[in-house]
């Protein structure tokens, strides 16, 4: 059961740094473009 749970938040915490570097090469991958 404990196992469950720390799996669930350890996928939860990857999409979420996910995403975030997602934004992040997102944004510089704009600048670049502008720039």
């Amino acid at each position: 059961m404990e196992r469950s749970v720390l799996l669930g938040r350890r996928s939860e915490v990857a999409a979420r740094s996910t995403t975030a570097a997602e934004r992040h090469i997102r944004a510089s991958a704009r600048s670049d473009a502008l720039g």
